[in-house]
């Protein structure tokens, strides 16, 4: 339970800086979520809101992804576009060679 200046509680999460802002902070299913305003009700429901977004983002697929995965997508979308056509092959079975 946060207080503000005066002392006043404000709740789980709530608290306000010693230059007025009230702070929200809360971390929900790996997501942080931080944020500042210096109107308590607007905070309040900006704060609801963006904890209801943080339980509903389920992401699947960065939860679940392998290193062969990951490297795939690394490789063709950071990589291929960067480097010669003959390095292309040679990374890739070094990659897979080592792992």
């Amino acid at each position: 339970m946060g207080k503000d200046l005066k002392g006043k509680e404000l709740g789980t999460g709530l608290r306000q800086r010693k230059d007025g802002r009230y702070e929200a902070r809360a971390k929900i299913k790996g997501i942080d979520i931080n944020l500042y305003d210096v109107d308590l009700k607007k905070l309040k429901i900006l704060f609801e809101k963006a904890k209801e977004e943080a339980r509903n983002n389920i992401d699947m697929k960065r939860q679940k992804i392998t290193l062969n995965e990951w490297f795939e997508e690394w490789f063709a979308n950071y990589k291929i576009p960067n480097i010669k056509e003959t390095s292309v092959f040679p990374m890739r079975s070094k990659y897979y060679n080592t792992f």
